[in-house]
């Protein structure tokens, strides 16, 4: 009964330091109506948690939750921007609102990270609807912007803001290069150890790069590198994906460059392994393991590898467990 669920979400929220677990109080006290425990968790260390709360807020109290959403701009997080630009639509704060767009638009296309486009391209949106051809000069630079989908939706903006014809001509980024010569010369394996904290267990998984040699390149130069080390599995579908090997254990953030999509004419069957996308050509290093055969989805992304030894612990990892470490290993 909601009367005794209440009391019971209020004190997770102020005793649970897990931040999956504190995502999954908001996610109940939306479904509660708890607005008090939803703005406490607004205010959450861990973005994710603050995305939660923000999309519990924005469906029970509208606009009257604007002050944390612009807030919410300055967030270092991609994904909280993006959610907040999405939330503002409609919103009647005027200046103050677009002045925090325009602000976040800018500092965080500074960086030149390929994976931010969703933000920006939310950022962009929310300026076109609330902004005015004032903003014309601060919104136009962008038509030559490294990224050829913003590139085109600031031209957009400024030629509909303007009425004159304005054209994206955008300077794409270097593409990173990679060692394929020598990555071909050999059969190669990745040893994934689950940390025992989480349930322990190694997956061992046979890499493809003949048919993705860019993608497998990049991932074992990061796997050296120990990026993926101490990362989750931040998304589990059961009886269809496990996905993870993002910082943040979200979709939206992972390694800068974009990979390029290398199709082949593997299927997508149970124990391989993808690269996660958001659209054509925007892999960023997260990987997804198949749990069933997916055939539906053969051909639309890139399959790198396959798992030969240690299914059943892809098939038992929990949401998120955490990858202790990713070894290299070349196959005689």
């Amino acid at each position: 009964a909601p009367e005794r669920a209440l009391p019971i979400v209020r004190r997770e929220v102020r005793e649970t330091t897990f931040w999956a677990m504190r995502a999954w109080v908001g996610r109940a006290a939306t479904v509660l109506r708890d607005t008090v425990s939803l703005r406490a968790l607004a205010a959450d260390t861990n973005g994710n948690v603050r995305q939660v709360a923000m999309d519990g807020l924005a469906a029970l109290t509208g606009h009257q939750d604007d002050a944390i959403f612009v807030a919410a701009l300055g967030a270092t997080e991609n994904h909280v921007v993006m959610d907040a630009a999405q939330h503002l639509k409609g919103s009647r704060g005027g200046d103050t609102v677009v002045s925090a767009l325009v602000a976040a638009l800018e500092r965080i296309s500074a960086s030149k990270r390929e994976n931010y486009r969703d933000a920006r391209e939310a950022l962009l949106e929310r300026i076109e609807e609330l902004g005015s051809a004032s903003l014309a000069s601060r919104i136009e630079p962008y038509r030559t912007d490294f990224d050829s989908t913003v590139a085109r939706h600031a031209a957009a903006i400024v030629a509909k803001w303007t009425g004159r014809a304005v054209a994206a001509s955008p300077q794409p980024l270097p593409l990173p290069s990679e060692d394929i010569a020598t990555l071909l010369q050999s059969r190669w394996m990745a040893r994934l150890t689950m940390a025992p904290s989480t349930g322990g267990g190694t997956i061992e998984v046979e890499l493809f790069p003949r048919e993705a040699p860019y993608t497998v390149a990049r991932f074992i130069r990061l796997a050296r590198a120990g990026y993926y080390n101490g990362l989750t599995f931040h998304r589990v579908e059961p009886a269809f994906v496990i996905q993870g090997g993002s910082p943040a254990a979200n979709e939206y953030v992972g390694d800068g460059p974009f990979l390029r999509d290398e199709l082949s004419l593997r299927s997508l069957v149970r124990g391989t392994l993808g690269i996660s996308t958001r659209g054509r050509d925007t892999g960023d290093a997260q990987m997804y393991v198949n749990l069933t055969d997916n055939f539906r989805l053969d051909h639309d992304y890139t399959v790198f590898g396959e798992i030969t030894r240690g299914r059943g612990v892809a098939e038992g990892v929990l949401e998120a467990d955490v990858i202790e470490r990713i070894e290299i290993v070349r196959l005689p």
